[in-house]
């Protein structure tokens, strides 16, 4: 049985900027990964985060909620909206380093899906 797909996320294109830099920075401030963060930055880098948001998938459906991600180890996580209670999304890539707590008052939306 097919589910009607309600709707198809759009992920904001900066998503693969703010990936090269992410693991450039990493790889930069060990002395190891010097040579492999101009690597990173010269092309492969610029190919993975192009691929990665490429495969980059979130789909509602009237079932569930679908997030696919990855290109070497692929994560397919479908859950069920009976599951869903409550849905906070950050924003910004200064959300990872906040709290919860701290987060959710200053750039998170929040969304609730009524239980039936």
């Amino acid at each position: 049985m097919v589910s009607i797909i309600i709707k198809k996320a759009a992920f904001n294109p900066l998503v693969k900027t703010y990936l090269l830099l992410y693991v450039f920075g990493v790889l930069f401030i060990t002395i190891i990964g010097i040579p492999l963060a101009i690597i990173w930055i010269l092309g492969v880098g610029q190919w993975w985060c192009k691929h990665f948001y490429e495969k980059l998938e979130c789909v509602l459906s009237e079932k569930h909620l679908r997030l696919r991600m990855g290109i070497l180890v692929q994560v397919d996580k479908t859950i069920p909206l009976e599951n869903i209670q409550d849905m906070t999304f950050y924003e910004g890539p200064s959300a990872a380093a906040q709290t919860p707590s701290s987060a959710s008052r200053r750039q998170s939306r929040r969304c609730w899906v009524p239980r039936k």
